[in-house]
């Protein structure tokens, strides 16, 4: 089952990628979502170019804005990564919640089966105290029949020379 599971999980992640594909020429074609790539892919090269001035150590100024084609390329790449990993993380995700699943019954059988265990060896113990109870009572028992049966030997038994 857990087999089937992770190849359907990996047939998921793999048809993501045409998926991604189709998302990519839609946002590139589509008035709406090439507004949205043109946006996304200006605003990426920007953070980009902060980002290098950064680490060089330069201030931040204007940032020359990427050409229409270009920052929609970059935000239509960027739409299709993110669509990919989206699946997979929310594969990985689904992954780890059925371990943990698993885990849980499996440690919750351990508990149950420790109960039934600890239960058994009280019922056990139990039954035991009741036996040695009873076969203390019958030694009483037998003690005070043997006990019985001297004094009437006793009783029975001539004295001395005279019966007396």
């Amino acid at each position: 089952m857990v087999l089937f599971l992770k190849l359907g999980f990996l047939a998921i992640r793999q048809a993501s990628k045409p998926l991604a594909n189709r998302a990519r020429l839609f946002s590139e074609s589509s008035d709406v979502f090439r507004a949205i790539t043109l946006s996304v892919g200006r605003s990426l090269h920007r953070w980009t170019v902060y980002a290098d001035r950064l680490a060089l150590g330069k201030g931040s100024g204007f940032v020359t804005p990427l050409n229409e084609k270009l920052a929609i390329s970059r935000g239509a790449d960027f739409l299709s990564e993110g669509i990919v990993y989206s699946i997979a993380s929310i594969t990985v995700l689904y992954e780890y919640r059925h371990q943990q699943r698993l885990k849980l019954r499996s440690e919750q059988a351990a508990r149950e089966a420790e109960e039934r265990r600890i239960e058994a060896g009280r019922q056990n113990e139990a039954r035991q105290w009741d036996e040695f109870r009873e076969l203390r009572s019958r030694i009483t028992l037998m003690e005070e029949q043997l006990w019985a049966m001297r004094r009437q030997q006793e009783e029975a038994r001539p004295r001395g020379w005279f019966g007396g």
